[in-house]
């Protein structure tokens, strides 16, 4: 089954679709970082839809994308700065370990609680790795794998069901 994902973010639904034979005939994504985890960890004969400035070069994607300048996302920010003033902040994701030992979780931590490969958004920004603030970004804007798995099995099936 071809599929266009739209605001695809770093990708969940590609990670998990694809395994139960998606295939994904486009990829839209307005967000530059995102736009580099696309580029580097997906299937280069899809084309990608994305802003001029998530490449280096300016080439990539077909012109602009219109979308809203600003939508509200459950702490994408990585703050929690997308909700009211006192109504949590970084202290809301936290690890604490049986020694009390009190911390936050780690890029990597944060990819596997999302259901993400390992490392899945270790790519390279400007010919530079990127930043643990923008993967944090990444991965609280995406959807959890499992989540987009559990969501593809079914539609696949009642789309064969009604055959």
């Amino acid at each position: 089954m071809r599929v266009l994902s739209t605001f695809s973010g770093i990708s969940a639904a590609s990670v998990a679709w694809k395994p139960l034979g998606y295939e994904f005939a486009a990829y839209c994504e307005p967000s530059a970082f995102q736009c580099h985890v696309l580029n580097q960890r997906l299937d280069a004969s899809a084309p990608k839809y994305l802003p001029k400035e998530a490449s280096e070069s300016g080439t990539v994607g077909s012109g602009d994308v219109i979308w809203a300048p600003v939508f509200g996302t459950l702490n994408a920010s990585g703050a929690g700065m997308s909700r009211p003033a006192g109504q949590g902040n970084q202290m809301d994701f936290v690890i604490v370990t049986s020694d009390g030992t009190v911390r936050r979780p780690t890029p990597l931590e944060c990819e596997r609680a999302q259901g993400f490969p390992d490392n899945w958004t270790v790519v390279v920004v400007g010919g530079r790795r990127a930043l643990d603030i923008v993967r944090y970004r990444g991965v609280g804007n995406s959807m959890s794998v499992p989540v987009m798995e559990y969501i593809g099995y079914h539609r696949r099936r009642r789309i064969r069901a009604a055959g």
